[in-house]
């Protein structure tokens, strides 16, 4: 965290080499360091520098691209008062002081607003910072928060859940959601809704009632991964082995190729894309695949 500019604003930078200091230059000092580990490794810091100069765009966007989630934090700055008296300040500034004192604890400037509504005081507020009137307390957090689903039960057994829903359409459909519940113990709330079709808003009627309880659970982000026996090497089969040698023609063209390889889901692509990416490696070479959505990494991992 840095001041920046003529006002000292603070704001995120990142530390990409460090020099001796100069004396006939005066820097401004670094305000909070929030990580002495390496960030961008020197190989990425490289590709940052050829992505500024192939897609002209700054360093900072190419960089952003490469971090890991939860690099940036929120800042959160909160005031208190600070030890110097209030006699001779003005009535706006005063009311301030008053405010921040009777709290008993720091107060953010939207929560100081909220207080001494509908008086705009950001530019007495940052006078009466300068002026040691009051302090600036500052906290980081990081962009990246805890993960938590919604996990539903019964909170009745079964039979006896089943007399409380009332009758008609809405008789069936809560039967259906606590029948699906009931046979696993407990489901997430998205999954209840994605196996019987029914709306958030049955779920949480049934909450209210009693019949069904809600917990917040956290979960890790981090996929678990089946630990499976050394894979059998690929055997192609005749349309799969005609796929891969033209494709390992492409390849070994010399010249930049592109190919769609089509075929219905369970028709066995992944194989030969394994199969490519294997004969990629002997050749000395890297290898991409490109996912075409999130929830396919622990499958394809």
């Amino acid at each position: 965290m840095v001041p920046f500019g003529a006002g000292n604003r603070k704001t995120e930078g990142i530390v990409l080499e460090l020099q001796e200091e100069e004396a006939s230059r005066q820097l401004k000092a670094i305000a909070h360091v929030f990580d002495d580990e390496v960030v961008l490794q020197p190989q990425q810091k490289a590709l940052a520098l050829w992505m500024c100069r192939r897609y002209f765009c700054t360093f900072f966007q190419a960089a952003n691209a490469l971090f890991p989630p939860g690099v940036w934090n929120r800042k959160a700055e909160t005031y208190l008062p600070g030890e110097l008296s209030d006699e001779g300040l003005p009535p706006k500034k005063l009311r301030i002081m008053t405010a921040l004192r009777q709290a008993g604890k720091p107060l953010t400037a939207g929560e100081l607003k909220k207080l001494l509504q509908p008086e705009d005081i950001k530019k007495e507020l940052s006078q009466l910072v300068k002026s040691g009137h009051v302090t600036v307390q500052q906290q980081f957090q990081q962009n990246v928060r805890e993960k938590k689903i919604t996990m539903l039960r019964l909170t009745l057994p079964l039979e006896q859940a089943l007399g409380q829903i009332g009758k008609g359409v809405m008789k069936e459909r809560r039967e259906k959601v606590l029948r699906v519940i009931h046979q696993a113990g407990q489901l997430p709330e998205k999954e209840v809704c994605y196996l019987t079709g029914m709306g958030t808003a049955l779920i949480r009627r049934l909450v209210t009632l009693g019949i069904l309880t809600a917990e917040s659970v956290q979960v890790s982000r981090m996929p678990k991964l089946l630990k499976t026996e050394t894979p059998e090497p690929i055997s192609l089969n005749e349309q799969q082995q005609a796929a891969f040698l033209r494709l390992q023609q492409l390849q070994e063209s010399g010249k930049p190729q592109a190919a769609l390889l089509y075929g219905v889901t369970g028709s066995g692509k992944t194989q030969v894309y394994i199969r490519l990416i294997q004969h990629t490696l002997e050749q000395g070479k890297n290898a991409i695949l490109l996912v075409p959505e999130i929830a396919l990494t622990p499958q394809m991992l």
